[in-house]
């Protein structure tokens, strides 16, 4: 009754116009049985053409976004979703897709917002906090990207967008087991992305390299070479004007993956292991020093 109690008017009023003339007509079905059918048919009418015109409102909304975006007119598809959320407040989804321009807008803080509203009015659901770990990861703060991640699987633990964040997380953190059991769990969810699974398997590659593990470090790069055509489509994202940010994300690793295709993978792999041990030999100079002081 809270949740009632707090609509705007015009979501009131919006589901008046469903359920009034609706209800009449259940009433009149009941009232006058020899026009049951009628009236029962009337309502079930009402009910689906008022539920095509809500839905209409929101496709005309989604449409004239995703028309200016491929315009490159992000402020215009903004403003888009702008109005659509003045008009459906309590749509989790319509902040969701903003909080997505919003990003590629580079306008983090805005994007942040939105995602916080996701979390309060679906707050059972995992988009919300993997958004701000999104967002986190875009500025560089894997440690609080990694805390709204963890949020994200207490929600969802078998997602595989879960699964993939907390993969690229470990991947930046150097935790080469956690990245490999999240990489392989994120691949049996039944990813179907082609890019993610590239980046998947250039992640396990990395991990077993970083360990030592040089055999299925080679494994690894089977099933990297498998899934190359995952490049590709990367290669076509990226040549968007709107993927700025997710090329200053993503530059590396796809830099990387290229590299291995190639016949010097041995040397990037070997690197990437003597990288490991001489990052654990800094830290534990480091401890040394501290106990010394």
């Amino acid at each position: 009754m809270a949740r009632m109690a707090a609509r705007p008017v015009a979501e009131r009023l919006r589901l008046g116009l469903l359920l009034g003339p609706a209800a009449l007509m259940l009433a009149l079905a009941i009232a006058v049985p020899r026009w049951a059918m009628f009236f029962g048919g009337g309502a079930l009418a009402w009910a689906v053409a008022t539920w095509l015109l809500w839905q209409g409102q929101s496709q005309i909304g989604y449409r004239a976004a995703i028309r200016h975006l491929r315009r490159n007119q992000l402020t215009e598809a903004i403003a888009a979703m702008d109005a659509l959320i003045a008009a459906e407040p309590e749509q989790a989804g319509h902040y969701r897709f903003r909080a997505e321009l919003h990003r590629l807008a580079g306008d983090l803080d805005a994007a942040e917002r939105d995602y916080q509203q996701v979390m309060r009015l679906s707050p059972g659901s995992a988009d919300g906090y993997l958004g701000l770990a999104e967002v986190a990861i875009q500025r560089g703060e894997y440690a609080e990207a990694q805390q709204y991640a963890q949020r994200a699987a207490q929600c969802a633990a078998d997602d595989w967008r879960v699964r993939y964040t907390r993969a690229l997380l470990a991947d930046r953190l150097v935790d080469a087991r956690e990245a490999l059991e999240s990489a392989q769990a994120a691949l049996s969810a039944g990813l179907a992305d082609r890019r993610m699974a590239v980046l998947l398997h250039l992640w396990r590659v990395r991990a077993y390299a970083r360990l030592g593990d040089l055999d299925s470090a080679q494994a690894a790069l089977h099933d990297l070479r498998a899934s190359a055509s995952g490049l590709q489509d990367w290669g076509r994202v990226l040549d968007s004007p709107q993927a700025a940010a997710l090329r200053a994300l993503m530059a590396d690793d796809l830099r990387d993956a290229q590299a291995l295709l190639k016949s010097g993978a041995e040397t990037l792999l070997v690197r990437w292991h003597a990288e490991t041990l001489a990052s654990a030999s800094a830290q534990r100079q480091e401890v040394d020093r501290g106990r010394r002081s």
